[in-house]
């Protein structure tokens, strides 16, 4: 995916990346099962495959593999509350 071009229609081009990242999840998440490390390790491999995308833009894109990812059960539970938030303010208010 290096080099291709994705100034063309980004709302377009962004929700085929986030599919396409999120198809790729077992390969670019291997052995990870923590929605932390894996919003890490998701922005580490954009960095590398999208490095003229902003880093908002990259940001986004992490967001919507992980939603993704949460609906598949990709963590291995049913999570209740909001994906995206981290793991220690889940709970708190």
């Amino acid at each position: 995916m290096a080099g291709v071009p994705v100034v063309r229609s980004l709302a377009m081009d962004l929700s085929r990346i986030i599919a396409s990242v999120a198809e790729q999840a077992d390969d670019i998440l291997a052995g990870i099962r923590d929605r932390r490390e894996a919003r890490g390790q998701l922005g580490e491999w954009l960095e590398l495959e999208f490095p003229t995308l902003p880093e908002a833009t990259r940001g986004e894109i992490a967001r919507g593999v992980i939603a993704i990812l949460v609906d598949e059960d990709f963590f291995g539970v049913h999570f209740v509350g909001d994906p995206l938030a981290d793991d220690e303010t889940e709970g708190e208010e």
